[in-house]
């Protein structure tokens, strides 16, 4: 004979198998939530392809400005004429030939709430075909990690990484300059420059 506990056993196995069956019946369906896409970027060149880039930064009222020539040299014209280290120019600007907005939000409760009465700066980005793009910049998000930025007669605000936008906006306190060639002395004592 089997024993009451064994019967028991079998009771609470069959029962759960019971459950396993019938749950997924009677379970709430799970709604699939869309993925909304990222927006588009508000335009999308080559890096090879910006010739300029202009910062204002209302900020700390400094300004620089940036060009490149035929050759590929980078001179900076604003605020001290001179030819730049175009490596690092090219780095820093880089994100500006296809800037990545992380939303767009609408312009319907007005520029003020979102920092564009006193702009932290202005960003023009001047591009082989002629082309120049603005992108206005206002205050950073509550969260902290984006900036607003608007173009100009554009019914959206777009949110872009705050580094980005940042890193752009300070390159007001770097110096582009390439510093000038160490100059040799010769044996007579006259100054001859390095080749």
């Amino acid at each position: 004979m089997i024993r009451k506990p064994t019967w028991i056993m079998l009771a609470v196995f069959v029962l759960l198998l019971i459950f396993a069956i019938l749950w997924p019946q009677f379970r709430p369906q799970e709604t699939v939530s869309e993925i909304t896409p990222s927006p588009e970027p508000p335009w999308s060149a080559l890096a090879s392809n910006i010739l300029g880039v202009k910062v204002e930064n209302f900020e700390k009222g400094k300004t620089l400005e940036l060009q490149k020539d035929g050759e590929g040299l980078w001179t900076q014209i604003v605020p001290i004429q001179g030819q730049a280290d175009g490596e690092l120019v090219e780095q820093s600007i880089s994100w500006l030939a296809s800037p990545i907005v992380d939303r767009e939000l609408s312009t319907e409760g007005g520029l003020d709430q979102f920092g564009f009465t006193e702009p932290s700066g202005i960003i023009t980005v001047t591009f082989a075909d002629g082309a120049s793009n603005i992108l206005l910049v206002g205050d950073v998000t509550a969260t902290g990690s984006v900036r607003y930025v608007i173009i100009p007669h554009s019914s959206k605000v777009l949110l872009i990484d705050k580094f980005d936008v940042n890193s752009v906006l300070e390159m007001v306190d770097v110096d582009w300059l390439l510093a000038p060639l160490p100059e040799e002395i010769e044996a007579d004592g006259t100054e001859t420059p390095v080749p």
